[in-house]
């Protein structure tokens, strides 16, 4: 069946003299996916889809679809978000939202400790408002939107690993970030990151590794860069960093790789770089490359430094 414009006209008309309590359970057939597409009919409409009353009504319907969809996209602990969830939650009314986090985002933390959701919207101010029901994971990882990170980050405080992929921010990261002190793995790469990394970044003593690659990040690196004591993979490479590597590098002694290339350091390598021996030294075009190598208590780990001169 086509529908013209008279058609479309007539419909909303109809709904106008129909009670409420009808127009929301027909609407309650529809699957949450498809049925705020029709809040645009007329604002009567839009109202009933809002509240809470419809919203219990819609879940009921589709319970056990929706449990079923959750429990399919939880592989190897992390659960896989895609438009589908997207469309059926964080699209939603709050007050959908709020039935739905109290119905099923119980049985998704029953299920996995990490959330990897890729959107395809503006990143703000819907993830925003999703953002804080997921404040129990420890691994996180978000990608395939633009806009800032929200500052509901904050509330991550349980959160170890975060990866922030192909995000096009055009910005600073949030500070909230450099609060996540429990973080062990941080990525936030090609996402046109933008100002100088902050001092603040040291405060993540936890870090085993911090990847900040292809980016536009200029400026030093912070002077106390070396507080990261933990790092075993730094990784700052394609950036428009500048200005001398910072002395107290030579405190990270458990580095295994280190990714400096394509940025515009000057200066000379420092000389005390801690336990560092030079092993190997191979000249590349426009870029050295530096192997080295220090004594552990019973092995040699091998470590590589790369950056461009």
């Amino acid at each position: 069946m086509q529908f013209d414009s008279n058609s479309f006209q007539n419909v909303s008309t109809s709904l106008n003299t129909t009670p409420d309590e009808i127009i929301a359970q027909i609407f309650s057939w529809i699957t949450p996916l498809n049925v705020f597409k029709f809040r645009r009919l007329n604002t009567r409409v839009d109202c009933i889809l809002r509240t809470a009353h419809f919203a219990v009504l819609n879940q009921t319907k589709f319970d056990a679809p929706i449990r079923d969809e959750l429990k399919n996209c939880v592989k190897r602990d992390i659960a896989r978000l895609g438009d589908g969830f997207s469309g059926t939650f964080a699209m939603a009314p709050y007050s959908f939202r709020t039935v739905y986090t109290r119905r099923y985002l119980g049985l998704l933390k029953s299920l996995c400790t990490g959330i990897e959701w890729t959107l395809a919207w503006n990143l703000t101010p819907v993830f925003s408002k999703s953002l804080c029901e997921f404040d129990w994971v420890e691994d996180f990882y978000i990608g395939g939107v633009c806009g800032p990170i929200p500052r509901e980050i904050s509330r991550f405080t349980l959160m170890k690993r975060l990866r922030i992929l192909y995000i096009i921010m055009d910005g600073v990261l949030a500070r909230e970030v450099w609060g996540l002190v429990q973080l062990m793995n941080l990525d936030v790469s090609f996402c046109r990151l933008t100002g100088i990394l902050p001092h603040e970044c040291t405060r993540l003593i936890a870090l085993v590794s911090l990847n900040l690659s292809n980016n536009l990040l200029e400026g030093p690196l912070p002077a106390n860069l070396g507080d990261l004591r933990n790092l075993v993979y730094l990784n700052f490479s394609s950036n428009r960093v500048s200005g001398p590597l910072p002395e107290s590098i030579k405190n990270l002694v458990k580095l295994q790789e280190l990714f400096l290339q394509s940025n515009m350091f000057t200066g000379t390598v420092p000389e005390t770089f801690g336990n560092f021996t030079a092993i190997n030294r191979i000249n590349e075009p426009q870029q050295i490359h530096w192997i080295f190598a220090y004594s552990a208590a019973s092995s040699q780990k091998a470590i590589r430094l790369q950056f461009q001169l």
